[in-house]
């Protein structure tokens, strides 16, 4: 009986400590046919997002207030984007049960939109293909928020307001 009492002990704490800890077994990388799409696209549309306002219908995405936007088609630069969020978006960063992202990265490549929305505060990315959620948050650490916040910045977006974490 002491046993039985001590395997479902263990199985309630392997269960409920993730949920203390702020980890969900979220998905730890970008899909692979994510990253296909992405690695093939010819241009970008970068976004900078503020989470504490409520959007405007016609100024937002994905319920999300849009302060602007900027292409990035030049090569390099969408090379700079990309190997930004390749080395960031997977990475274990300050996870945290919350989403307030004041980045997007967009895309369409053969008929497919692709949209990340980033929050380095809480260290998740969400993902839709065609408007619809991907099952599973990814994880991402900072740094590719320095160059995100350039390009947004080199463009004349204004960028949202640091959070307070």
């Amino acid at each position: 009986m002491r046993y039985i009492f001590v395997l479902i002990a263990c199985l309630c704490v392997n269960s409920l400590l993730p949920l203390f800890l702020g980890v969900d077994g979220k998905t730890e990388s970008l899909p692979a046919t994510v990253t296909a799409l992405l690695d093939s696209s010819s241009e970008f549309t970068l976004y900078s997002l503020e989470p504490a306002e409520k959007p405007e219908k016609d100024v937002s995405l994905h319920d999300w207030k849009v302060l602007g936007k900027t292409t990035v088609k030049e090569p390099a630069e969408r090379a700079k984007l990309l190997t930004a969020l390749k080395k960031s978006v997977g990475q274990k960063g300050d996870r945290a049960k919350c989403f307030y992202p004041r980045h997007a990265v967009s895309t369409k490549f053969e008929g497919k939109q692709i949209d990340l929305l980033i929050c380095f505060q809480c260290g998740w990315v969400q993902v839709l293909v065609d408007g619809k959620y991907l099952p599973d948050d990814i994880e991402t650490d900072k740094t590719a928020q320095k160059t995100l916040d350039e390009i947004l910045s080199a463009a004349k977006v204004p960028l949202a307001r640091k959070s307070q974490k």
